[in-house]
């Protein structure tokens, strides 16, 4: 190994894991503030209301709507959303852990420890970036909220059996006149629901995308209008 001029080689050597040490921890603080910095735009976004807003923010995420097991749910949910945000941190300041210093394997290592020190996951700072970067995300919950719920008025045709529905009627005994009102408040429906708001909507941090729920409802809907007309034909 060299020989540092004043013979003292164990110093010398914490000398350089300390300065290495520096080094990754500014790698890491860096990339959490660049990281954190991404966010920061949408800490301001408001909701969209009636999902008729396009926001000058292009979105970073995107959700998708729809119906399963006759409930609307959004994919992936916010908390995977979440959760997948802080692997992202928590795998930065991973990444330098465990280098090795270059006197590891030397004798004269005493307890200086084999490997460089990094940044942590419980310091100050990953905490402070951690819990900026979920705000942000819980802020704009609100918007993808919202476009959900514009739906909430069709969560029947999410339950709802095309066939059983227009039996259940037949059962009843419905004159003609109530098989004519039926099958156009289902016309009506589906039409509306296609109309309810457009296919993607930015709403800040997030895009919601409701084509699938869109045409699952509205196709339910046409469903039922096409039983209700068989029975009356």
């Amino acid at each position: 190994p060299p020989q540092p001029p004043n013979g003292d080689l164990h110093s010398y050597y914490n000398s350089i894991a300390t300065l290495m040490s520096n080094q990754l921890r500014k790698l890491v603080s860096d990339s959490v503030d660049t990281f954190t910095d991404l966010f920061q735009p949408y800490s301001l976004v408001g909701s969209g209301g009636q999902g008729a807003v396009n926001y000058v923010l292009s979105p970073i995420f995107k959700v998708g709507l729809k119906a399963q097991g006759g409930e609307f749910t959004m994919t992936p949910t916010f908390a995977d959303l979440e959760a997948a945000v802080l692997r992202a941190v928590e795998n930065a300041v991973n990444a330098p852990a465990g280098i090795p210093r270059i006197d590891a394997e030397l004798p004269l290592q005493g307890d200086s420890g084999a490997v460089i020190p990094t940044m942590g996951q419980d310091e100050e700072k990953i905490l402070k970036a951690r819990a900026s970067i979920v705000s942000v995300i819980r802020k704009n919950l609100q918007g993808p909220e919202e476009i959900q719920q514009l739906f909430s008025k069709y969560q029947d045709l999410a339950q709802m059996n095309a066939e059983q529905y227009a039996l259940e009627l037949r059962s009843k005994h419905a004159t003609l006149e109530e098989y004519s009102d039926a099958i156009a408040e289902f016309r009506t429906r589906a039409a509306a629901i296609l109309n309810t708001c457009s296919d993607e909507v930015c709403t800040g941090l997030v895009q919601v995308d409701s084509k699938d729920l869109k045409e699952t409802l509205s196709r339910t809907a046409v469903e039922v209008a096409s039983k209700l007309l068989e029975l009356v034909l």
